[in-house]
């Protein structure tokens, strides 16, 4: 993972402005999605975001990458490969600190796939 803050800061006019890249990798097992076959994946991307302002911090963030379906059915599949793309914006500190609100999509470019759509809220108690 790498960060960064000046080059940012000084292209959107935040001087608390700060950038990251980092990498993910995810697995997946779904049994059963029709008769005699199970999904396995494994995808691997490259998150980019953006934090900015300082009282409520607003982070964006795209995440571009690859995604493998692997054969593990009974049923002998052959892999396939895809491209994706998530992105999205999230809200940290909301009306007080540790409260943090992100929205995000994600699309897997292959046939017709649809736009998978995530909300997330959390909480940390912060001293």
């Amino acid at each position: 993972m790498f960060t960064g803050g000046p080059t940012i800061a000084k292209i959107i006019g935040d001087e608390s402005a700060t950038s990251t890249i980092g990498n993910e990798i995810g697995f997946g097992y779904a049994p059963r999605v029709s008769p005699g076959v199970n999904a396995c994946t494994i995808d691997v991307g490259v998150p980019f975001s953006v934090a900015m302002m300082q009282s409520v911090r607003v982070v964006t963030f795209a995440t571009p990458g690859l995604v493998w379906d692997i054969d593990c059915s009974a049923e002998q599949t052959a892999s396939n490969r895809s491209a994706f793309l998530g992105f999205g914006i999230g809200v940290q500190q909301l009306f007080f600190r540790g409260l943090d609100v992100n929205l995000g999509a994600q699309r897997i470019f292959r046939g017709s796939t649809g736009l998978q759509f995530g909300i997330s809220v959390s909480w940390v108690r912060l001293p």
